[in-house]
Formats: C-alpha cells, structure tokens, sequence
C-alpha cells in the first residue's frame, strides 16, 4: 500500500486494522478516517451504540458484536484498542496472545495524522467539545483546510473528523486515560504546537484522587507545548491557572474576569435562550 502524501501510515505489509470498542466517539470518526486513507478497517464492540453506529454504516464498516477472538480473523496487522476495553477482554487478551501490535486511539491518532502537522489540541473538563468544533469551523472558514477529530456532533462540520490538506490538525484533548496498557491522559499523544485550557475542575473520579491529581495531568499538556505555543487558558478558573503555571510557552487568558488579557464588553442577553 503507498502512503499517502503527508501522512504517516502503517508499513506496507499492515494493511489490516482492527478497532476494539469501535463505537467509541474517538474510535468510530477514527476508523472512517483511517479507512478513507485506504486501509482495511474492521471493527467490535459489545453493541452498536448510536450515534457512532450511524456513522460507521454510512462509511461501510460493519460492526462485530461481542468480543472474541474469531473477530481477530483473518489476522489483522494492527489493532487499536479503546480506553473502555479492559485487560481482560476477551480479543484483547487474545491480540496479546498472538503477538499482534496493539496501541490506543490517541497513539494511532498520533501516528496517522499528526505527523508534519501543526496540532491544536482543546483540553479541559467541560466546553472542549464545543470550543474544538469552534476552532475547526473558524479554520476551514478562512480557507486553511484543517485536519480535525472532534469528540461530538458538531452540525456546523457536518462530519465528525476530516484528514485535512492544511497545515493544522485541531483535536478534542481527552484527560481521561489512553488504554489499559497506558494509563497516561489521552491529550500527551498530540504533540500539541498550540493549545486550548477551558477550565479544570476535579472528574473522573474512577482515574483521579482529587483535584491535585487533574491539575498536575493538565500541567502534563501545558509542559508539552513548546516556546512557540501559545497556550490559551479560560483566567476565570483557578484550576486551569495552577495547571499551566509551569508552562515554558506564553500564557494567553480570557475570561470574564477584569485580570484576563481578553474579555468580553458590553454584553448583552437577548431572549431567553
């Protein structure tokens, strides 16, 4: 299989990928991407959970139900494997038993699309959905062809996640952890040049102690962002301000807070929506 110009794929003889847990939100827009770069793409999970079932019967894929391993037949040469799947999945146990290359979905997301892009990742506990649909609108607006991958349905893009032909790739940066395999956050995978802090607050109480904990894993993706950055942060959280005090990139806030460098004025409410 050649590789398409500017993408990183998997070698020639890995033309098989296999998704556990494929009705993901990350999962399901990921596998279509992949296959629309021509790799064979099959898929399970223990139903077809709407809306991500939709998506992946209009791009052909059928989804397996129930986990076992005759889904790992024929052989395929990589599986990606969803941050739900547990160790003792039941394909999952039998992908390690054959010795057949597993990562998680940031790491493939990573590996296919991001590599020559400028990454733009929007982290944070609440509004990520939202303000990462927001970016990718504003930059196929200007005519710049983004790559994106959006943890939601955002009527605006019309699809949920596009390779892009520009220069930037915009993705929804998940703190919930990558894999069974990898318990680091989703959002270290992205190699972000510039990124996005809407807020941070304590969640995910089943991966996190306290509020300590999250604020530390949000440091881990200000840390990543370079001396180019920028990183922006909403001001008005202090959890999201502690976050990103070590950063070595520059700090942009807003928010409606009078300390923030960017804020609203004048506002005013029409209707009751």
């Amino acid at each position: 299989m050649a590789a398409s110009k500017g993408r990183t794929t998997v070698a020639a003889n890995r033309e098989h990928v296999h998704m556990i847990a494929v009705c993901g939100v990350g999962m399901a827009p990921l596998a279509v991407m992949l296959q629309d770069l021509g790799y064979r793409v099959t898929g399970s999970d223990s139903a077809a959970f709407a809306p991500m079932d939709a998506v992946l019967a209009a791009a052909g894929i059928e989804v397996r139900l129930g986990y076992q391993a005759a889904h790992l037949q024929p052989r395929p040469d990589l599986v990606v494997v969803g941050n739900a799947v547990p160790a003792s999945n039941a394909e999952a146990r039998a992908v390690e038993e054959l010795g057949i290359e597993r990562i998680s979905m940031p790491q493939a997301v990573a590996r296919f699309f991001l590599e020559g892009k400028e990454s733009l990742v929007v982290a944070g506990t609440h509004g990520k959905t939202t303000t990462t649909g927001m970016l990718a609108h504003v930059l196929l607006s200007a005519g710049l062809e983004p790559g994106y991958l959006v943890g939601g349905l955002v009527p605006d893009l019309g699809v949920l996640a596009r390779a892009g032909q520009g220069a930037h790739f915009v993705i929804e940066g998940d703190e919930y952890d990558s894999a069974y395999f990898d318990k680091r956050p989703k959002f270290v995978h992205y190699r972000p040049a510039a990124a996005i802090v809407t807020s941070v607050e304590f969640d995910h109480g089943d991966i996190y102690r306290d509020l300590e904990q999250v604020e530390a894993a949000f440091g881990e993706l200000a840390a990543l962002v370079d001396g180019d950055g920028p990183l922006v942060v909403c001001g008005d959280w202090p959890g999201a301000l502690r976050s990103v005090k070590a950063a070595r990139s520059q700090v942009i806030t807003y928010g409606l807070g009078a300390a923030n460098h960017w804020r609203p004025a004048r506002l005013r409410q029409q209707g009751s929506r």
